[in-house]
């Protein structure tokens, strides 16, 4: 075990102690205390150099996680500002839940003609474009331009149907996941209906189910619904 000998933190490695020591000598010095610069103790060029090397890279560490932190009070501060606008103006209550728009979603024969030539998530992303459109009265999902997180109106997690942000687990099984169920679901009524040539049918459910939708995949298809359900502003 090694310490420094300014404050007695203790160190492992002496590595560990080498690279904190110059620092903490400077840092623990009187602000008062006269330096003499022909003392032994004026640190070289090199342990200055250090000095400034440890300095710079826990002040970029220090900026990193402020900025983080900051993001994270603006995203929180406004989603809470946005949920509680849209629970308060009466005039914002949607005609149906969530959920029951969910339950009719459909997948038609023209999404298995376009799965033949493109990937199954670039064919959520078509069927999220025509299915989540609104329609007449207040839509039970939306978002803004600004900040762009997506609300939807339902009772799962409160008696009340209340606005709430979706978030992105939500969204992968609430929508993705369902929508990849009704592609398989109509691949085999269209299978069944004799629609598909010879190992299509193997080759388009292979597409389906092959690759689990990743993180990435849930970010594009959320700005794709972004896009499809936004308005411009909270009026």
């Amino acid at each position: 075990m090694f310490k420094c000998p300014h404050c007695a933190k203790p160190y492992s490695k002496k590595s560990g102690q080498d690279a904190h020591e110059p620092v903490c000598g400077i840092l623990q010095q009187s602000k008062t205390e006269f330096i003499d610069m022909s003392s032994d103790d004026v640190p070289s060029s090199l342990q200055l150099y250090k000095i400034i090397a440890i300095m710079s890279k826990r002040l970029k560490h220090l900026e990193y996680t402020v900025a983080q932190q900051q993001l994270f009070i603006n995203r929180h501060t406004s989603t809470s500002v946005v949920v509680k606008w849209l629970n308060s103006d009466l005039s914002q209550k949607p005609t149906i839940m969530f959920k029951t728009m969910l339950s009719r979603v459909s997948v038609l024969p023209q999404d298995i003609l376009y799965l033949k030539n493109e990937s199954c998530i670039q064919t959520i992303s078509t069927v999220i474009c025509r299915e989540f459109k609104c329609g007449n009265g207040l839509s039970p999902i939306i978002s803004f331009k600004k900040p762009g997180n997506i609300y939807i109106y339902d009772n799962s997690l409160n008696e009340n149907a209340l606005w709430r942000e979706i978030t992105k687990a939500e969204f992968k099984t609430m929508i993705a996941c369902k929508i990849e169920i009704l592609l398989i679901a109509a691949l085999t009524q269209w299978n069944n209906e004799k629609n598909c040539v010879e190992g299509e049918y193997d080759r388009l459910l292979l597409k389906i189910t092959n690759k689990k939708i990743s993180e990435r995949n849930i970010t594009t298809l959320m700005g794709k619904m972004h896009s499809v359900v936004k308005r411009e502003s909270m009026i």
